[in-house]
Formats: structure tokens, sequence, C-alpha cells
């Protein structure tokens, strides 16, 4: 973000933001909303003034959006770094569920399923930490596997969560089938299937929207997000939904779906080219007339765009 006393960009000014993604149109909207969607994030001695960090801070904008949140979906994607005790269990009281992923080195333990032993004392729980660089088998369910990656399933006990999880192993494989490397999906309901937990949790990234095409990508490129150099916060908090809301218009504007992908810089270009033709019409000599529905011209309105 922009600082307005430094009158320039600087760290530690950031934006914490929860955005409505389209599963059906992989694309993700703001949504404006009161209280708003988009807080900016108070500094450190804001944070220790009221004795709260940052994951407190975050779990609070969840916490005030909640209800909204709700009436859209019961299901929260969030990034690895929210894999946290305190924002997990904020999300769970709240009444959504959680969709993220762990580090690869994560604590994880197999659920003991084997029969009781009928000895006194507390029933055996887990059944041995998982190696998950050589992971049993025996202990997951193949849900998917083509060429490129295999997904396990499995409900185990995630020991600093403090829960139990549903885990999506997925191994990447090379040329040969051979796994390479694997990354750790979760989700806190134990009954979402693994292959829609990676689904939402991929699509944060909008991998089919266009390579770069973010929505804070492009309303920090082209609606001025980072450029507000208000110190009121009334007025910060306008700027930032505001230019948020601008791409979620120039997205409804071009009917992005699955199969089209969407681009902000087409949308300026198309109205820079409208507003310069329309000045040229507008101050053609009396006596000429210019149809605007001609192909001709037409073929102006859209010159410079990419899809064109």
């Amino acid at each position: 973000m922009r600082s307005g006393t430094a009158r320039k960009a600087l760290w530690g000014l950031e934006v914490c933001l929860l955005s409505v993604i389209d599963v059906d149109k992989h694309t993700a909207r703001h949504r404006r909303a009161a209280p708003p969607d988009a807080v900016q994030t108070p500094g450190s001695e804001e944070r220790e003034a009221k004795g709260i960090g940052l994951v407190d801070h975050y779990a609070q904008v969840v916490d005030w959006q909640v209800n909204n949140c709700l009436a859209l979906s019961g299901y929260l994607a969030a990034d690895a770094y929210f894999a946290k005790v305190a924002f997990v269990e904020r999300v769970s009281q709240a009444g959504l569920h959680l969709v993220s992923r762990l580090r690869r080195d994560a604590r994880l333990r197999h659920l003991h399923t084997g029969p009781k032993t009928g000895k006194q004392g507390r029933p055996r729980e887990f059944a041995g930490k998982i190696n998950l660089a050589k992971p049993d088998l025996a202990y997951f369910t193949v849900s998917h596997q083509d060429e490129q990656l295999v997904v396990y399933s499995a409900v185990v006990n995630c020991p600093f969560l403090k829960r139990n999880i549903k885990l999506a192993y997925t191994q990447y494989l090379d040329a040969d089938g051979r796994p390479t490397h694997h990354k750790l999906y979760f989700s806190t309901d134990l009954n979402l299937p693994v292959r829609v937990i990676a689904k939402y949790y991929g699509l944060r990234y909008q991998p089919k929207v266009g390579p770069g095409e973010f929505l804070i990508r492009d309303a920090k490129g082209y609606t001025g997000l980072a450029d507000c150099q208000a110190r009121s916060v009334n007025k910060i908090d306008t700027h930032l939904n505001l230019a948020l809301s601008a791409v979620n218009v120039a997205k409804a504007e071009q009917n992005v779906d699955a199969n089209r992908s969407f681009s902000m810089a087409d949308t300026k270009v198309l109205h820079h080219d409208e507003l310069l033709i329309d000045m040229f019409i507008s101050i053609l000599p009396k006596g000429v007339e210019l149809d605007k529905n001609d192909p001709k011209v037409k073929q102006l309105y859209t010159f410079g765009c990419k899809a064109a």
C-alpha cells in the first residue's frame, strides 16, 4: 500500500480481503458489504495497544463477515499461513469449515481403528506418527489418480491444530510415474471429499482465468488500489472497496466464465477507445456523418485488445 506520509509504497501496509469465489466460472469477486470486506491491517503499535496479534486480527475480520459468508457458503479457503490453532478455532466457532494447506513436514498421526483391548485405562486413540516422506498407504484411500498426480484420502489427527482433519495427501509424479514431491491439503469438514478440498484450495489462484489475473493484482494495476494517500480510516475504507468493486464491474461487463479469460487490460483499452472515437465523431465537421454500427468503425473500438 502507498503511505500518504512518506508519499511512496511501504512494506508493512497491507489489506486483508475476503472475496467470493465462483466455483463454476473460476473467478473471484469482491463483495461490498457492511462491515467492509477489505480492511487495512493495523500497525504493530495499534495491535500491541489492543493486545492482539496478526492472526487475531485476521480472525476478527472473518468474525465481522461471518453472517455474509454463511449466506453464501460454509467453507473458507485460506493460505497455509492460516493453518494455526488460534485461527482455526475462531473460524470453527463462527460456523465455517476451513480449507487450507499444511507444511510438507507437518506432524500428523494416524487414528487407531483396531479392536479395543478390553484392558483398563484410556482407549488407544492414535496409531503412530505419519511418515509423510514414505506414508503407510494402508491407512489411506486412493481418491484420484492420473498421469500427473495421485490424491490419497484419510481422516488424521493434527496435534498442533488440536483436532482431527480430512487430509488430501497429494503426490505429484514425474514423466515416469515416480513421486517427486507432495502437498497436504486439508479441511476441518471430515466429510468433504478430498478432490473438492484440492479444488477449493486451488481456486484461490484461479488457474483457468488466465496467468496472473488475480483480483487484487487487477485492482493494484488498473483501479488504483495501492495509490490512495488518504489518512482517514473512512476514506481509506471507501477507496479500497471501490477499487476492488471496479474490478467486479469489469468482470460483469466481460461476462467472464470458465471458458473465457478475463483481461482487465482489455477492459481499460475498450473504454479508452470508445471515449476517444466518440470524441472524434462528436467534432466532425457539419454534414459529415459516421455510422457507429458500421463494422469498420466497430473494429476501432477493439483496437489494441488482446482478445480482438
